[in-house]
């Protein structure tokens, strides 16, 4: 991972474009201290969230499905 002062970010943002193409993370580092700031990471590396849940997960919580074939005329769409 390269680490780079705000200035240095500033300055060469292109090179910063590069090392994400290559997949490399870079961190920002900010103050005469050098806290880090921030770290950014390459868009391939970037872990989604799987917020889907599977019908099957639910079941064993004591969650039951009935699956009704339900019919709304177009005037019952209106009224509600």
């Amino acid at each position: 991972m390269k680490t780079m002062t705000t200035a240095d970010f500033k300055a060469n943002f292109s090179s910063v474009v590069d090392e994400l193409k290559k997949g490399n993370e870079v961190a920002i580092t900010y103050g005469r201290n050098k806290q880090p700031l921030a770290t950014i990471i390459p868009q391939s590396k970037l872990i989604k969230p799987d917020y889907s849940i599977k019908l099957g997960d639910l079941e064993d919580a004591g969650y039951t499905y009935k699956l009704v074939d339900f019919e709304m005329t177009d005037e019952d769409l209106l009224k509600s």
